[in-house]
């Protein structure tokens, strides 16, 4: 299902930000300042991989609660 795939994407995601954020933080306690642009660089795929979870987040939200709708319109049918 599409909240399945969904859900696999995130994971992904989520393991290449941690990967990114642990980068960021060696690159830090190195100091080099000849690191400066690779910094940069990862910085920046950082905040793109947390704007792009966000919104993932958000879909998976969604999905979750037409889900959850269509489960208590279906009950309520049965019920009747």
């Amino acid at each position: 299902s599409r909240l399945k795939d969904l859900k696999r994407l995130v994971e992904k995601e989520v393991w290449m930000l941690a990967r990114m954020c642990q980068l960021e933080n060696k690159i830090l306690a190195v100091g080099e300042p000849s690191y400066r642009a690779r910094r940069g660089r990862v910085k920046r795929v950082r905040k793109s991989l947390e704007t792009t979870l966000l919104a993932k987040i958000e879909l998976m939200e969604s999905y979750a609660k037409v889900i959850q709708e269509t489960v208590n319109i279906n009950l309520c049918t049965f019920l009747m």
